[in-house]
């Protein structure tokens, strides 16, 4: 079997990468908690105003993680809508 060494600087980009993404994901999760709290379109909004400065950022990458956890949570909200209409229909049949 190969041996594949990896440089310090690799060892790095990698720890990054791999913070990165766990703190992405905290603030979806964070973002989806808030959503919760008002499953509505002040919910909506209250979750927008937080990512606004980063979705009009002058800098691609802020505004492509902003859109990234606004997909997130939008699809959280959407799942969420579902559930409550299937439960509505079959609570009125």
């Amino acid at each position: 079997a190969a041996i594949i060494e990896a440089s310090e600087d690799d060892l790095k980009l990698l720890h990054g990468n791999n913070l990165y993404e766990l703190t992405a994901n905290s603030l979806d999760e964070l973002m989806k908690t808030i959503l919760d709290r008002d499953m509505s379109n002040n919910g909506l909004m209250c979750v927008f105003k937080h990512l606004e400065p980063w979705i009009i950022s002058v800098h691609d990458h802020e505004r492509l993680r902003s859109m990234r956890s606004l997909s997130r949570v939008l699809k959280h909200f959407a799942a969420s809508i579902k559930k409550e209409v299937i439960f509505l229909l079959l609570f009125l049949n």
